[in-house]
């Protein structure tokens, strides 16, 4: 008897998994011909239905009611599909494939393509939801070879400003006066905020274009941080209207001429996101709640982050940055109390000071 052992990877082990839900049976255990003789009657019994529509709205409504698993479509696929429909040249290069392998290798892990896409549409096109992209897209894109391209250009263009604000990475931010920028992007993503890319978006793209100064970019990169620091990490508000603001500021900021009507709309969306600002009293309530315990360690990342710019403050400097440290805490863990875990029991300790003791 041959027996064979298949490779499961994330698909198969899927597929494995529902056969044998579904027929009590372990592949892996079947005899080969047995094994042949299954995936032969499947070959047989499958009806292919081939169906000739007039637009490609009426074809997404009938896989919609054909597809037998109820699983849509997703917006970027339908729009993929629709661009590929339109810029089909193969010579000298694939274009419409070719970019859409860039997008796809910067939207990865929690840069999804989905999130991303609707992200760009928001900080450029519109408020919309993702049911309405697809419609949102047939709507203000014309459907020719010439729209396309520039649509497509962009949106790689747009993908790799997403990937560094998603994954910020010091290589990006070299120059001695950009490395608050990265400072900056890797709070955000510590406080797991998703909204203000949109308004980023548009943000680096007038950085590119040399819309904006440097000094107006790091002051509302700043400010965000701090923003964010306060409504989302330490409140944890709820962000209402939020996403919103952002699209409407980014298409805005876009719209701007020159340096003067950038930064009158920096401004403008800066006085507005204070509007929102959590009350002193509200933040410090919350901020005497943050701890860290070897039992809880949900907000390590956020003490660290408290941590290290109390002694940025401390410095005063951001020159001097502290890189490696270990969290301590200075009335011993053992005592178990709701004090020991508090900001003001934890000391920063260096890896090398800390090894030694």
């Amino acid at each position: 008897m041959h027996i064979i052992t298949l490779k499961e990877n994330y698909q198969e082990k899927n597929i494995l998994l529902e056969i044998k839900k579904r027929y009590s049976i372990d592949v892996n255990k079947l005899d080969y011909i047995e094994l042949l003789k299954l995936i032969r009657d499947q070959i047989l019994h499958c009806k292919v239905i081939y169906v000739t529509v007039k637009s490609f709205d009426d074809a997404y409504a009938i896989f919609e009611v054909l597809n037998a698993k109820g699983k849509d479509l997703s917006p970027t696929d339908i729009i993929k599909n629709s661009l590929f429909s339109i810029l089909d040249e193969t010579e000298p290069v694939d274009f419409a494939e070719e970019s859409w392998k860039k997008i796809k290798s910067k939207t990865i892990g929690k840069c999804d393509i989905q999130t991303f896409y609707r992200h760009y549409w928001l900080s450029k096109y519109g408020y919309s939801t993702v049911k309405k992209l697809v419609k949102e897209f047939n709507d203000k894109i014309g459907k020719n070879q010439s729209e396309y391209t520039v649509f497509l250009k962009e949106l790689v263009e747009a993908s790799e400003d997403y990937y560094k604000i998603v994954y910020p990475n010091k290589n990006d931010w070299s120059q001695p006066e950009e490395i608050d920028i990265y400072y900056a992007l890797e709070a955000c993503d510590i406080f797991d905020v998703t909204q203000m890319r949109i308004f980023l978006l548009a943000l680096f793209d007038v950085k590119r274009k040399k819309m904006i100064s440097h000094k107006q970019f790091l002051k509302i990169i700043r400010f965000l941080e701090q923003y964010h620091f306060a409504f989302n990490a330490i409140c944890s508000m709820r962000p209402s209207g939020l996403e919103r603001r952002y699209s409407s500021y980014a298409r805005k900021l876009r719209t701007c001429k020159d340096n003067n009507e950038t930064k009158k709309c920096i401004d403008e969306l800066i006085e507005t996101l204070k509007e929102g600002l959590p009350a002193e009293e509200v933040f410090v309530s919350n901020f005497v709640n943050v701890r860290y315990t070897s039992d809880f360690s949900k907000d390590k990342k956020l003490v660290q982050y408290i941590i290290k710019k109390y002694e940025l403050y401390n410095m005063n400097t951001n020159e001097v940055q502290p890189l490696s440290f270990t969290i301590e805490h200075i009335m011993p863990e053992s005592l178990k109390n709701k004090e020991c875990g508090m900001i003001g029991n934890l000391l920063p300790l260096g890896d090398k000071l800390n090894s030694e003791f």
